[in-house]
């Protein structure tokens, strides 16, 4: 399986590459009219208004920066009424792909890491990868 893996905070992250639609450069985004908690603003994505979210901030750690190596996930999301929609995920560091095979993958008995974007763990010698997966949350609600 492969995972693009980045950083938030001082912790590795990855999602499956089956998850993303495509990975952009940090692109100019449009702030909301009023202030969300949620919700940076939008891009214009091939002639398309697409959200994008901070995956830090939604994370509870502090916002991203803008680097070189900031990228703008966009990922192929399924609301809770059912509905598909594209989704962009701001995230740092997102500079490699990695192959993991699906052994390597610990799902924990209990929530070692509380958010249920955390589907799974690999560990790997002192580094600690936390597998990220939109695919299951149908909780996102889109109201800023």
């Amino acid at each position: 399986m492969l995972f693009l893996t980045f950083t938030v905070g001082n912790k590795d992250f990855a999602i499956n590459s089956n998850e993303i639609h495509e990975i952009l450069p940090l692109v100019k985004i449009h702030p909301l009219p009023q202030p969300s908690t949620k919700f940076m603003g939008y891009i214009n994505y091939r002639g398309s208004l697409i959200p994008v979210i901070d995956l830090a901030v939604f994370l509870g750690f502090l916002p991203s920066a803008s680097k070189l190596s900031t990228r703008i996930v966009i990922i192929d999301f399924l609301r809770e009424d059912g509905d598909r929609l594209l989704l962009g995920v701001l995230v740092e560091n997102a500079t490699d792909l990695e192959k993991f095979d699906e052994e390597e993958i610990n799902v924990p008995q209990i929530d070692v890491y509380k958010h249920p974007l955390v589907k799974g763990i690999i560990m790997q010698n002192d580094r600690t990868l936390y597998l990220l997966s939109f695919r299951s949350l149908k909780t996102l609600q889109l109201e800023t």
